[in-house]
């Protein structure tokens, strides 16, 4: 089994052989992702018949970039401005000209049919298939790529939307076709055709990219991560292509997960995970369990499906610095990327970066090479050089800039650590922070520092973290039907049992009967009273509990509120997740590929100072900081006040000294 999640540095790779764990790390091919992945595949000699589970950003990039096909919008004839409308927020309530995120496609490729349902599916203005052809005539002469489909009410009934569908696709060949009520069939239309518009223009390239890396990988089986946790197969991509959106970052959510239940001993560990790569950092709060939302924004689009939540921050290893208009140091959100990369990667990069700060400072060692196969040698004169020039432009010497470029970069995570938490009303105290990615363990002690926190847990493999959480990943679906019926309603069991049938053909879809494992299930209601415009959801244990759900309610409406009612609520939404269940992957540690060794080496901490450099391997016990611990995937600094103690898992457990804290 092969875990590969693609970075805009480097791209992962963990392999599972045998018992034997392998890991390798190389630099992401940006202009062609699959070749990096191929590479790594040759390069751990992964099986032929292996098994490969994959996190890619093709979806994501794709978006964040406004690097999508040439999509068209098909909808009612008076809502063509849908998308360009929104939901009138303002971002910037008190800007003074503010401005608004445009859509993905312009106003000129939204077209409007007349055709309409009312709110119960009943015809009003039948569809008609010659308007239907004509317009797909005009849609061939602006050469579209992907056209996105959606019509009012057809959460309740599709039979339109499914025909324009149908006479699409015969009449465009090569043209991809998304339906609102395939890819997320609840009410309200902004955030339905929004995503519905995501989903489509990001198919033709996922599409591309998906068939290119399952050619090259031969006969091994391909799993894509999705944004829920779960993995996907690629005959469901040309459906649901938005689904991979943040699917690397969702990785690490779920390995982090598995880690903390393992060390700290319980089934709910309440854990900040951090995830600092070479372009970004992501964070992510799990009080006890994975946080999930349904409404999501990437980008400054309403992205509608499920995803782990996870925040992302401009801020990683390969951040670009810069001086703002006013003379002040500002770190990202641009970066080096994998080509040219940091300065001391000595490929041509001219800009310094995080991780040219960190290797000045003595906090990358000079003679570690990165990468799996050592091509990168760090260069630190060459960053000495960067730095002078930028230390004369500030009137400060070059270790006050290399300091400050970490300490703006850690006030970015900060942040971001403290949105997730403090402002959500959760105290970080309370919590453990597992920091990973090629640069959060250089960073874990004074983020934590900053938080109050007290303890550190470190993966065996922080480098390579994330694509440990795809080889743990289970096959998972999940699905949303808007229905708006009282929950007294008899017939809410029937629809229930009708989504659960669904989900279990969808799930088990692809896969051979030796294949198929058992099928848990896991149900969330929607519910409001009436006449109100938001949603509570509370979980359903199982359909025989639906009195007791509805019960619920009530409590967690008062308790949010300060008041209840005796009417039933109103069930606005069914979420259903199916989940197959599979052998149990048990990642073992790592097997030392060179002799532990231990040395010495001046790092900065406020003053230069000679600090103990080991090999993660040779810590058997404990060590106290400060120390600087070296692995092929990531170097650890344990700062002074801080001792790491290792775990029977392999993982590290840092925690504050007693008279430190």
């Amino acid at each position: 089994m092969l875990g590969v999640d693609t970075g805009g540095t480097f791209t992962d790779f963990v392999a599972l052989q045998k018992g034997e764990l392998k890991i390798a790390k190389i630099p992401s091919t940006p202009h062609n992702p699959a070749a990096a992945i191929l590479s790594g595949a040759l390069l751990l000699a992964v099986d032929e018949s292996a098994s490969v589970k994959h996190g890619t950003t093709v979806a994501t990039n794709a978006i964040l970039e406004r690097k999508v096909a040439k999509t068209a919008l098909i909808t009612n004839a008076g809502l063509e401005h849908v998308l360009l409308i929104g939901r009138q927020t303002r971002a910037q309530l008190y800007g003074l000209t503010p401005q608004a995120v445009p859509p993905l496609i312009p106003r000129s490729l939204c077209f409007g049919l007349k055709v309409r349902r009312d709110a119960s599916g009943r015809v009003i203005d039948p569809l008609s298939e010659r308007e239907v052809r004509d317009l797909a005539k005009l849609l061939q002469e602006r050469d579209v790529e992907a056209v996105a489909v959606g019509l009012l009410h057809a959460y309740r009934n599709a039979e339109d939307e499914q025909r324009v569908g149908d006479l699409l696709t015969a009449l465009l060949p090569g043209v991809h076709v998304s339906l609102s009520s395939d890819v997320l069939p609840v009410f309200r239309e902004v955030e339905r055709f929004t995503t519905t518009v995501m989903n489509a223009s990001v198919t033709p390239k996922v599409s591309r990219y998906v068939a290119h890396l399952s050619e090259g990988l031969g006969k091994r089986p391909l799993y894509l991560m999705q944004s829920n946790g779960g993995t996907l197969l690629p005959a469901q991509v040309s459906t649901q292509s938005i689904r991979l959106a943040l699917s690397g970052p969702a990785g690490g959510a779920v390995a982090a997960m598995h880690l903390a239940r393992a060390v700290l001993r319980t089934e709910r560990p309440n854990i900040l995970t951090l995830d600092m790569g070479g372009t970004s950092t992501d964070v992510a709060l799990c009080p006890g369990t994975l946080p999930y939302a349904q409404n999501h924004e990437m980008s400054g689009l309403p992205l509608a499906v499920p995803v782990i939540d996870i925040h992302t921050v401009g801020a990683g290893g390969g951040s670009l610095v810069h001086l703002d208009a006013a003379g002040a140091l500002q770190v990202g959100p641009k970066s080096a990327g994998a080509s040219p990369g940091p300065i001391c990667y000595n490929k041509g990069g001219t800009e310094l970066t995080v991780t040219d700060a960190n290797l000045f400072l003595g906090r990358l060692h000079d003679d570690w090479a990165l990468g799996s196969e050592g091509e990168i040698r760090p260069d630190r004169a060459g960053v000495a050089l960067a730095l002078q020039k930028l230390a004369a432009a500030m009137s400060l010497t070059q270790d006050q800039v290399a300091q400050g470029i970490l300490d703006v970069v850690n006030e970015h995570m900060v942040h971001a650590l403290a949105k997730v938490s403090i402002q959500q009303g959760f105290d970080p105290k309370d919590f453990t922070l597992i920091p990973f990615g090629g640069a959060g363990p250089l960073h874990m002690c004074a983020l934590a520092e900053r938080l109050g926190m007290t303890q550190i847990l470190v993966p065996p493999t922080p480098g390579v973290f994330s694509a440990v959480g795809l080889l743990l990943a289970e096959r998972r679906l999940d699905q949303v039907k808007s229905v708006l019926v009282r929950g007294d309603d008899a017939a809410l069991p029937a629809l229930l049992l009708d989504l659960m049938e669904g989900l279990r053909h969808d799930l088990l879809a692809g896969f051979q009967p030796q294949e198929r494992g058992d099928v848990k299930f896991q149900w969330e209601l929607q519910m409001r009273y009436p006449g109100q415009s938001h949603e509570i959801g509370v979980p359903l244990p199982e359909v025989q509990a639906l009195g007791t759900c509805l019960q619920n309610f009530h409590e967690r409406h008062h308790a949010m509120n300060g008041w209840q009612k005796e009417a039933s609520p109103e069930i606005v939404t069914l979420r259903g997740t199916a989940v197959l269940t599979g052998p149990d992957v048990t990642v073992p540690r790592i097997t030392p590929v060179t002799e532990p060794q231990s040395a010495a080496a001046k790092v900065y901490d406020g003053g230069w100072r000679e600090v103990l450099v080991a090999h993660r391997n040779a810590i058997s016990n404990e060590i106290s900081g400060p120390a600087l611990l070296v692995q092929e995937d990531a170097t650890i600094w344990i700062a002074t006040g801080w001792t790491a103690a290792v775990h029977e898992s392999g993982a590290l457990v840092v925690t504050r000294k007693e008279e430190a804290s």
